[in-house]
């Protein structure tokens, strides 16, 4: 039989099925999700390097606060032995001033001796003349004893009067060699004074650098919990994001799956559409021939059919889940707080390197002092040994260059007509020389008021005792120098000898000029 009815369109399943596009877009958001997690993980890689950068320069702070202690304490040390050499000189001072004032009422008391003494003897000499004058035959022999006994009696006082211009010249000579040490002693004291000045200020400086060095380091300590727990809330986000990412994928592969099970069902329900409509074409083909054109009645709907498609594409579309529509606001958040990250790094990094230029420009500070008196204490050391050997040649050198402060100092001397060699390499004599050029290369930085060398020739030759003889006596313009010796090459040099010797359990003293010799 022929069933009656109207047509239909099929239902649309591809209204309940994610398109491509939106695919395509959940693709490029999956993506850029997955750089962004790059990106943060590379930010969170860098941050951790320079955390431990950061940590490595605190530490090398940390060694370069040692160093500077260890040098306030060096130059704390040295304050406190130039005030003690100030106490020294300044009682130095005192007892030249009380020697100086004792040997001056000595000198006006022989001066005012002296003086009665040449009154006196004028007196008696006008009392011989006016007795001259006056004296008779009878009384000429009585006068002649008296004449000789006030010839003695003068003879007496001129022999007194000697003693007395010999101790006052003597007293003269030692109060002007005491007023040239008082001069040397006062200068020596002004210098002690502003190097005492010079030195507190450095350690003021240094202990103001450490002071900001410390406060510094605690503030960096700071920066770095910070950074650290920044560090770990930005992991915990890549890991919240992670997370995300990987349930997104997840997601998006069941998305897929379905949807190549829904294109396939859409194929065949296309295809089943296509083979109806050709059949419905042909039914009414039919149903014109038969002669019903026009539907005869309403056949009923299967709603609860329809019911169920609707149920089973809600169910599709609850499985697919929906989108993060925060992504691009959590984006935001984390470039805001990257970008907060950087400043501060770079905030960091300013301090850090004012740190490092103010520590380099106290090393530098330091390393330029020293080479400077190096430099010149070699230079002197040269001049004085070539003067010493005749030619020779010395200097010193640094057992590291780039850091002198972490090696020793050798010196190598060359004799005339010998090679170079270190100076613990060289004999008892050459050692003594080289020890002697040093020695006075040394003492114009602190140059004293006298010396007392004790047989300093003992280990050399005749040649090198002259050189060194005739050394003295070139400086000794500058200072005095008193040396204990055996040598006549270094006796015939000296401006006064003094010689000691021995008899029947006494020591004798005899001392001599040369002639020709300038006091000094």
């Amino acid at each position: 039989g022929v069933e009656s009815g109207f047509y239909r369109a099929p239902l649309d399943l591809s209204s309940f099925v994610p398109s491509e596009s939106s695919l395509r877009a959940l693709d490029k958001a999956v993506a850029a999700l997955r750089k962004l997690l790059e990106a943060r993980e590379g930010h969170i890689q860098e941050l951790e390097e320079e955390i431990t950068e950061s940590q490595r320069e605190i530490a090398e702070l940390s060694r370069s606060m040692g160093r500077l202690g260890s040098e306030i304490e060096r130059v704390q040390k040295s304050i406190r032995e130039a005030k003690a050499n100030l106490n020294r000189a300044e009682n130095i001072i005192l007892s030249l001033q009380e020697m100086l004032e004792k040997e001056e009422r000595m000198l006006k008391q022989y001066e005012n001796r002296r003086r009665e003494l040449s009154e006196k003897e004028k007196t008696l000499r006008q009392d011989l003349s006016e007795m001259k004058r006056r004296i008779d035959l009878t009384e000429l022999q009585e006068k002649e004893g008296k004449r000789g006994q006030i010839g003695d009696e003068l003879v007496a006082l001129r022999q007194e009067a000697s003693k007395i211009e010999a101790q006052l010249s003597s007293l003269q000579s030692r109060l002007e060699m005491l007023r040239r040490e008082l001069r040397n002693v006062y200068a020596r004291i002004g210098e002690a004074t502003k190097r005492i000045s010079s030195i507190e200020r450095e350690a003021e400086r240094a202990a103001k650098g450490r002071e900001e060095i410390t406060a510094e380091i605690e503030r960096l300590e700071r920066e770095k919990e910070e950074l650290s727990s920044l560090l770990s809330s930005a992991r915990k986000d890549a890991e919240k994001l992670t997370s995300r990412i990987d349930e997104i994928d997840g997601k998006l592969q069941a998305v897929e799956e379905e949807y190549e099970k829904t294109d396939a069902l859409l194929d065949e329900a296309r295809l089943n559409h296509q083979t109806l409509k050709l059949q419905l074409s042909k039914y009414r083909d039919q149903l014109n021939n038969l002669g019903y054109a026009e539907p005869m009645s309403e056949t009923p709907i299967n709603i609860e059919k329809l019911d169920e498609n609707l149920e089973m594409m809600r169910a599709e579309l609850s499985r697919i889940g929906a989108v993060n529509q925060l992504a691009s606001k959590q984006y935001e958040e984390q470039i805001s707080r990257y970008k907060e990250l950087s400043i501060r790094m770079n905030d960091l990094e300013r301090e850090r390197m004012a740190i490092i230029r103010f520590i380099k420009e106290i090393e530098q500070k330091k390393y330029n002092v020293f080479m400077e008196a190096f430099n010149k204490v070699n230079e002197r050391l040269d001049r004085y040994f070539s003067k010493l050997t005749g030619g020779g040649n010395a200097a010193l050198k640094l057992e590291n260059p780039d850091d002198p402060f972490s090696g020793g100092v050798d010196m190598v001397v060359q004799f005339i007509g010998k090679p170079p060699i270190l100076v613990n390499g060289a004999s008892s004599g050459e050692r003594s020389v080289a020890a002697v050029a040093f020695l006075f290369a040394l003492q114009e930085f602190t140059p004293a008021s006298f010396y007392l060398f004790d047989e300093i020739d003992a280990h050399l030759d005749a040649f090198h005792v002259e050189r060194l003889g005739e050394l003295l006596a070139e400086e000794a313009g500058k200072s005095q120098f008193i040396v204990v010796t055996l040598k006549p090459e270094m006796v015939s040099k000296a401006d006064k000898i003094y010689g000691v010797y021995g008899r029947e359990g006494v020591s004798y003293v005899v001392s001599t000029t040369f002639k020709g010799a300038s006091p000094r």
